[in-house]
């Protein structure tokens, strides 16, 4: 329990099929219905009897309508249920997710404190005291940033003209620290006057929790940097860096909450491994600002993540 805890756990169950099954189900039974009444009708009104061959082309007829309806109802069904079994299915593995990040620092403590009582004599009280601080600090951790995803998706936006190239400078200075200790380079290159209209709060956020990821995901005398432009479809905020190898299919799953690949968690630093929510909390902030995030693993290691926001509007 002492060393890095591995997010792959169970995954959650795909979302049952049973609405899209008793939907089809009921629009082939009005089909059905629906044809059987027209038949009889017609039979009704037809005054000579109905012949063998008319009755098992009837039936051919009607199987083949209610075999139609079937797929075109699984189908038009799915369409409809499609998003609530995405979102069903998202909401399974947040909560799987987020109940194993607060469990594995209590079980922890538990474990550390059992330990103890089992043999007082035996207790290393200011290592005991150490450990049992770290994992009352993941907890905190953990709790500080499901708070802050769910605040960053609940958010509205008091947008205003923000300075893209000063969003980074600032975060620069703030990280200079972090990036000397873990002898990471990190370099800027920014377009002035590249404005776009957003929160500045959120922007900051963004910006930092981009810039953090590449230090902290990358390795000793590797290298970060973040280009501000303003290009025809909007403006840029690119940050790259080096670091582990990582495939398009990982890369795919980044803003996923708690999701993190063994590459990215080394074990060797629980701290800076993070919680696994910076970049879904920043895929958040970006959708606040109708913008769009996207992560493309490179080819020698690390990532490219590209932030394009609207240019701001004309004063």
């Amino acid at each position: 329990m002492t060393g890095h805890t591995s997010l792959h756990v169970r995954q959650p169950l795909r979302a049952p099929r049973s609405v899209r099954a008793r939907g089809t189900t009921a629009f082939a039974a009005i089909v059905a219905t629906i044809g059987c009444a027209l038949l009889l009708l017609c039979f009704a009104i037809d005054d000579d009897v109905p012949s063998a061959a008319d009755c098992w082309g009837c039936v051919a007829a009607l199987s083949a309508l209610v075999a139609l309806s079937a797929v075109l109802g699984w189908l038009l069904i799915g369409r409809l249920v499609a998003p609530l079994e995405a979102s069903s299915i998202a909401r399974e593995r947040f909560a799987a997710h987020a109940s194993h990040e607060l469990r594995t620092p209590l079980a922890t403590a538990k474990m550390l404190l059992r330990v103890a009582r089992d043999d007082p004599a035996g207790v290393d009280v200011e290592c005991l005291v150490d450990r049992l601080t770290d994992a009352n600090d993941r907890s905190i951790r953990t709790v500080e940033a499901l708070l802050e995803l769910a605040e960053s998706t609940q958010q509205g936006l008091d947008a205003s003209p923000v300075d893209l190239r000063t969003a980074v400078a600032q975060a620069t200075t703030r990280l200079a620290s972090e990036a000397r200790t873990t002898w990471v380079s990190v370099t800027t290159k920014s377009e002035i006057g590249v404005l776009s209209d957003g929160d500045p709060v959120l922007i900051d956020r963004l910006v930092t929790n981009l810039l953090q990821n590449a230090i902290r995901h990358n390795h000793a005398g590797g290298r970060a940097h973040v280009d501000v432009v303003s290009a025809p479809g909007g403006n840029l905020v690119r940050v790259s860096n080096t670091g582990p190898i990582v495939s398009a299919a990982d890369a795919a799953r980044l803003t996923e909450p708690f999701f993190r690949t063994r590459a990215r968690t080394p074990q060797r630093d629980r701290v800076s491994a993070g919680m696994g929510l910076g970049l879904a909390l920043a895929s958040n902030i970006v959708q606040v600002h109708s913008g769009t995030l996207v992560i493309r693993p490179n080819r020698s290691g690390g990532l490219t993540v590209t932030v394009t926001f609207p240019p701001a509007r004309p004063a």
